[in-house]
């Protein structure tokens, strides 16, 4: 009674109501995820973009997912510090992390949608690079001679004095 003058369009194994006169397209086609986000190591206050591009038609609309969670960006809340790129990628225009809040380190996912499903990226992880700290030694030659050591150097070219 209340559905009178509408049909149903089953297609792919969904089924979408439509309004009278409307049908799917010999040109529409459910969203597919051509460029997935990579694992990336980045560096505090350092730029990040994490890409994902989908086909589709109608084009797709892109979400992003952090361990589950929708992300907001920029274009729907003026505070959130992410951009969600005309691509579809993800644009941090610096890495935050402290020692209490990390707020963009974490498990990224892409989600394509359009009115015929949806299209999920891999997981894709975002790190912040640890804190290393280098100390130079400027020795003067034969200094290590006079004091009757050695230097020796292990992985990662640091060395010690022995």
């Amino acid at each position: 009674p209340g559905n009178r003058g509408k049909k149903t369009v089953i297609t792919w194994g969904f089924i979408l109501p439509s309004s009278p006169g409307s049908r799917v397209g010999p040109e529409d086609a459910m969203p597919r995820i051509v460029e997935q986000p990579p694992d990336l190591v980045v560096s505090r206050g350092e730029p990040a973009t994490l890409p994902c591009r989908a086909e589709g038609w109608p084009r797709p609309n892109i979400e992003w997912y952090k361990n589950g969670a929708r992300v907001a960006t920029a274009r729907e809340d003026p505070r959130a510090h992410r951009l969600l790129l005309p691509s579809g990628a993800l644009f941090f225009p610096r890495i935050v992390h402290g020692r209490r809040s990390r707020p963009d380190e974490g498990v990224y996912t892409c989600v394509a949608r359009n009115y015929l499903g949806a299209a999920a990226s891999r997981n894709a992880s975002l790190e912040v690079a640890g804190k290393r700290v280098r100390q130079l030694m400027l020795l003067e030659p034969g200094a290590l001679r006079k004091a009757n050591r050695k230097l020796a150097w292990g992985r990662g070219g640091v060395g010690s004095a022995q």
